[in-house]
């Protein structure tokens, strides 16, 4: 608990892209994947998402089984970063986690 509201208090302050990316490869790496969650949510509130912040957060939707919003991450992407090698690969790790083949369609 005590962690969690140290690292609510964090993200309270202004943060930058590359503060926002440094705190999600963080969380993402100790696989803590609901905080990176949190985290990329809070930055794409304010910072326009670099690749590597949005190839985290697809990660990271894999990872709590939240495959609908890894596909989302990966639709937004379009918009906001050119897709390269490693959003694709960041999809299709995320989405190799679905029991459910439709994911695959979209």
């Amino acid at each position: 608990e005590i962690r969690e509201r140290i690292w609510e208090d964090l993200l309270e302050h202004e943060l930058g892209q590359a503060e926002f990316m440094l705190l999600m490869l963080t969380t993402q790496s100790k696989e803590e994947y609901a905080l990176t969650i949190k985290i990329y949510e809070k930055a794409r509130a304010r910072v326009k998402p670099t690749g590597a912040m949005l190839n985290s957060a697809i990660d990271a939707y894999g990872a709590e089984r939240d495959f609908e919003k890894a596909l989302d991450v990966f639709d937004e992407y379009e918009d906001l970063a050119p897709r390269d090698l490693n959003a694709y690969n960041a999809c299709i790790l995320a989405l190799s986690l679905s029991p459910h083949e439709h994911h695959f369609d979209r």
